[in-house]
């Protein structure tokens, strides 16, 4: 099952939601703002995580 939470880049204030889904293999990555670049989330663990920006109404 997915697990979503809210997120808001330290720099740039944009707001996100992450979405984390358990995988039965490693996986490692990183997840960019894509307004300004700041490293969002890094991961090396037994979950994938995907981003999908907040709309301007749930700002």
């Amino acid at each position: 099952m997915a697990n979503k939470t809210t997120i808001i880049c330290k720099k740039c204030g944009e707001k996100y939601f992450i979405t984390e889904e358990n995988y039965p293999m490693r996986d490692k990555g990183r997840l960019t703002c894509e307004k300004c670049g700041y490293v969002l989330k890094v991961w090396n663990c037994g979950a994938v995580y995907s981003l999908e920006k907040s709309s301007d109404e749930d700002k």
